[in-house]
C-alpha cells in the first residue's frame, strides 16, 4: 500500500514538474520572439525614439497614433530623421472629456511638445470635439484614432506599425515577469521530483 502511494505521489510530482517546464518553456520561447522583433532599433546606428517611449499600459495603441511613423525617428542630431525637442510652450486649453496624453507615457526631452499637444478622448467624443482644437493639438483614443485641429481624421483601423511594436514591447515585459514569477516555482518542483 505505501509503495502504491509512493508512485502515486511520484506521478503526480512528474506532472507537476513537467507543466511547470512546459509553461516556462513555453513562455521562454515567447519572450526570444519577442526580445527578436523588438530589437530591430538597436540594429541601426541611431535607434529610434521608440526605443526610449514607454506608455502606461494600454496606451500603446494611443501613442502610436499619437506619433505615428515620427516615432522611428532618432533622438541623434546626426541621424536623417531626428526628434530636436523643443520647450513646448503652454498646453492647450482642452475641450471637456479630453485628459492630455503627456502624464500617461514615459519619454524622453525630445518627445515633450509633441506629447503636450496630444489628449486622450473616447473614440464616440473625438469628432465632436476635433472642432474645438486649438491650432497644432491633436485627440487620439485609447484604441487609436486621431483627430487633428486642422481637420484630418485616421480611425484606429488605419495601418500602424509603430503599435504593434509597442504592444510586443509591452508583451515581453508581461511575458519577462511571469517567466521572473514562475522560476523559483518550477525549480522547486523539479528539486522535490528528484528528491
Amino acid at each position: 500500500t505505501a509503495h502504491a502511494a509512493a508512485g502515486v505521489e511520484e506521478a503526480k510530482a512528474r506532472t507537476a514538474v513537467r507543466g511547470a517546464e512546459d509553461q516556462l518553456g513555453r513562455l521562454k520561447t515567447e519572450a526570444r520572439g519577442l526580445a527578436q522583433l523588438t530589437a530591430s532599433g538597436a540594429k541601426t546606428a541611431y535607434p529610434p525614439a521608440l526605443d526610449q517611449v514607454s506608455p502606461q499600459s494600454g496606451y500603446e495603441a494611443a501613442l502610436a497614433a499619437a506619433l505615428g511613423d515620427d516615432l522611428n525617428a532618432a533622438l541623434d542630431a546626426k541621424a536623417p530623421a531626428y526628434w530636436a525637442g523643443r520647450d513646448p510652450g503652454a498646453a492647450p486649453d482642452w475641450p471637456k472629456g479630453a485628459t492630455p496624453l503627456a502624464p500617461l507615457i514615459s519619454a524622453p526631452p525630445e518627445l515633450a511638445a509633441r506629447l503636450a499637444f496630444t489628449a486622450v478622448v473616447d473614440a464616440a467624443d473625438g469628432g465632436r470635439l476635433q472642432g474645438l482644437l486649438a491650432p497644432g493639438a491633436r485627440l487620439v483614443s485609447r484604441q487609436g484614432d486621431l483627430w487633428r485641429w486642422d481637420g484630418f481624421v485616421a480611425r484606429a483601423e488605419a495601418p500602424r506599425p509603430a503599435a504593434v511594436r509597442l504592444e510586443q514591447r509591452r508583451r515581453l515585459a508581461e511575458v519577462e515577469a511571469e517567466i521572473e514569477r514562475l522560476s523559483p516555482a518550477a525549480a522547486e518542483a523539479t528539486e522535490a521530483h528528484q528528491a
